[in-house]
């Protein structure tokens, strides 16, 4: 619903009438003007095409009118998010911290990283270790021991805003980090849900944003696949 194309479409066919009206040639004229691809085109007409329920014809005025509305407020707020976004990225292209902390995956554009470093500041000493700033992450879960009874749960108590995130970043890196999507499989292979897997995926990367935060040096990948390598090692030895 955010893009422009979504937005144009219901602009000019508001109606089930005007999309019934709507010869072939029509649509792919239509969908040219947008930039539709050619593929996105022919599916989107066999979905257009497919049976609906009939609507009265009075709910079809009011919820007509109800949307050219909505979609012209969904202007106004996309454009504002996008500025929202533009500034942030100036302003974060400016701090000395950015050329580094964008070596993430998914650290090149939009705010993920931005919001991630601004929940972790600046102030030194802050994180005593990787494991507190998962703990304030929400990335891990609280084990609680009374008498011989241990029990695992969720952990609530945390910075929301640095739990999104971090979750934001490890889904990510799915797509950017051989090493993140070979752990994701492995977590759902042992039976962890998506969230879970991500979560579990999130706590990993915080070991690594701890040694960036603290000594203000780059992600590498290949320096990452090299030390899992090493630990390996060490553990067969």
């Amino acid at each position: 619903m955010t893009s422009a194309v979504a937005r144009e479409f219901l602009r000019t066919y508001p109606t089930p009438e005007a999309l019934a009206a709507l010869p072939p040639k029509g649509w792919q004229r239509w969908a040219r003007a947008q930039h539709v691809s050619q593929a996105r085109t022919v599916d989107l007409w066999e979905a257009l095409r497919a049976p609906q329920l009939p609507v009265p014809a009075h709910v079809v005025r009011a919820k007509a009118r109800l949307v050219g509305v909505l979609v012209d407020e969904l202007d106004t707020v996309v454009r504002a998010v996008n500025e929202y976004r533009t500034a942030i990225d100036d302003f974060f292209a400016a701090m000395p911290e950015a050329e580094w902390a964008r070596s993430l995956p998914a650290g090149q554009s939009g705010t993920t990283v931005p919001t991630l470093w601004a929940e972790l500041g600046d102030a030194p000493g802050r994180w005593q270790d990787f494991r507190h700033l998962q703990a304030q992450a929400g990335a891990v879960p609280v084990t609680e021991r009374s008498g011989k009874h241990q029990f695992v749960r969720f952990r609530f108590a945390c910075n929301t805003h640095l739990r999104y995130a971090v979750h934001l970043l490890a889904f990510l890196s799915l797509r950017q980090s051989d090493w993140a999507r070979a752990y994701y499989t492995q977590q759902r292979a042992r039976g962890h849900s998506h969230h879970q897997a991500v979560r579990a995926l999130g706590a990993k990367w915080l070991k690594i944003i701890f040694v960036m935060w603290s000594r203000q040096v780059p992600y590498d990948e290949t320096h990452h696949l090299a030390m899992m390598a090493r630990q390996r090692l060490h553990q067969a030895a």
